[in-house]
């Protein structure tokens, strides 16, 4: 039995590799590929990051050799961008890479709230990340690597902002027909995270520098809508989403989404890579022209409504009133809001503050099997009929709002986004009470008695009680009152033979 079957990698901590150097202080996390530790270099006597993979995927010997020898030439790969490999080394025949530890958070970190949901971002925060990381992957494509595993995980920032991509150990150095072994390749096709794979990739065709964007405009597109629209069931699912499903325009998760904006990563998502930019700084590029010189009156996803102002453009207006009706699903209730307020805000003022509207932004979704879920807001067990499908629903836990699909494969979080009247704003006229009244009359894991039950089945189940409640005083009390009729019928009995 080799070395590399029998180290556990996953449980290196409070252990010193790399000849007495490495000091492995916390494991930061791990993926199918291997895991992270924060170790402490006793040399340069500061925090570093160590990659060391999971055993099983080095167990074939030409891959130990293939990954060693492509770990050399990662060390040399310099740029501002791009979170360098400062040592590689082996432990226990097993080879890991030393990164500089970054503490800044990643792209996904920024995504989440407080809770921990995933939601969308502003257009205008690609600003400080896009380019720097198109700049990154041209320069690696540039010595003959591509990165294959680009994704907001990936894309970290330091203290002061700066972003970096990070995460080579699954990167792929371009060789040549005469030295490329087509059997490793063929093994090693599909690697990265599913998310983000490009369809070629998945189809183990050849690939370039346009698989990396296809990931990174992916990456964009996950950002701006909060969501990845190719999610499935699976891991096998989600592969072939990649492969035979076109994601839905941004302006359906994100109404701040410009269609030039998404006009540009719809071509940064295109299947052939040949339809795709040149580059990744061409894409970067492409989407940063597009988006509006100020954002700053613009709505944000991740907040309520826009503030009302009489002073806004017609092109505003035009914009706020196609961003009105948001497309869940073909044929599922509340797919557009009613008449009177697409009216309203059709109406001769022409004017944002003139309407009274509401409209829901797609946070996060969960995917149904066998009729159980998980709340996209809280994790909590849910359990479905078939004949909820395309309603919509709170959670019992959280109280967030859900819609289950109408082909009830999925599971979605609601954020309501309000507009309202400011001449008529009160409490009685607020969101909560006139835009979803009755919408959300479907509680999903409501629980009475340790059973989790809707809304219909507990009331139903509480007027039986009530019912049973009922009967049962009326049975008791009528029993009662035989006992005291026998009991004055033995007393008048007694004193009339007393009398006698």
């Amino acid at each position: 039995m080799t070395a590399t079957a029998t180290v556990n990698t996953q449980g290196l901590v409070g252990e010193i590799i790399g000849s007495g150097r490495y000091d492995m202080r916390e494991l930061l996390g791990g993926g199918s590929m291997g895991y992270v530790y924060r170790a402490y270099d006793r040399r340069l006597e500061t925090d570093v990051v160590v990659k060391i993979p999971r055993r099983h995927k080095l167990g074939n010997p030409d891959s130990l050799k293939r990954f060693r020898q492509e770990s050399k030439f990662l060390v040399k790969l310099n740029h501002p961008h791009v979170v360098s490999i400062l040592d590689v080394g082996e432990h226990d025949g097993v080879p890991f890479f030393v990164m500089p530890f970054i503490n800044g958070g990643s792209l996904r970190s920024r995504q989440k709230n407080e809770l921990g949901i995933q939601k969308p971002l502003k257009p205008a925060s690609l600003r400080s990340w896009l380019r720097e990381i198109a700049k990154a992957l041209d320069f690696i494509h540039s010595q003959e690597c591509i990165h294959r595993d680009v994704k907001p995980d990936n894309i970290l920032f330091d203290e002061h902002g700066h972003a970096f991509l990070s995460d080579f150990g699954l990167s792929k150095v371009v060789r040549s027909a005469e030295t490329d072994d087509p059997s490793q390749t063929a093994a090693g096709a599909i690697v990265g995270t599913p998310l983000f794979t490009a369809p070629e990739l998945v189809l183990g065709e050849p690939i370039d520098g346009r698989a990396d964007q296809y990931s990174l405009a992916l990456t964009v597109y996950d950002t701006l809508a909060g969501t990845n629209p190719f999610l499935g069931a699976s891991s096998s699912a989600t592969l072939v989403n990649q492969t035979a499903i076109d994601p839905p325009p941004l302006m359906e998760w994100n109404p701040s989404v410009s269609h030039e904006v998404w006009r540009v990563v719809r071509k940064g998502l295109a299947k052939c890579p040949e339809d795709r930019f040149r580059t990744c700084v061409a894409f970067a590029d492409a989407v940063l022209a597009a988006l509006p010189a100020s954002e700053s009156s613009q709505s944000s996803a991740t907040r309520t409504g826009p503030k009302n102002s009489g002073r806004r453009s017609s092109a505003t207006n035009r914009m706020a009133e196609t961003s009105i009706s948001l497309r869940l699903e073909d044929g599922a209730p509340g797919r557009e809001l009613s008449r009177s307020a697409m009216s309203m805000v059709r109406s001769p003022s022409n004017t944002v503050s003139a309407t009274q509207k509401t409209q829901y932004v797609v946070t996060a979704r969960t995917p149904i099997v066998k009729a159980k879920t998980n709340c996209p807001g809280c994790a909590a067990n849910l359990n479905l009929q078939p004949a909820f499908a395309g309603k919509k629903a709170t959670c019992q836990k959280c109280g967030c709002r859900l819609l289950i699909s109408a082909d009830f494969s999925e599971v979605r979080q609601f954020e309501l986004v309000a507009v309202r009247n400011v001449a008529e704003s009160s409490a009685t006229n607020s969101p909560s009470s006139t835009a979803n009244s009755g919408e959300f009359d479907l509680v999903l894991g409501q629980v009475v008695f340790g059973w989790k039950l809707n809304r219909q089945w507990a009331l139903g189940l509480a007027g039986l009680l009530i019912l049973l409640l009922l009967l049962l005083t009326m049975y008791f009390t009528d029993k009662a009152s035989q006992s005291e009729r026998v009991r004055l019928r033995e007393q008048f009995r007694a004193r009339t033979m007393e009398g006698e």
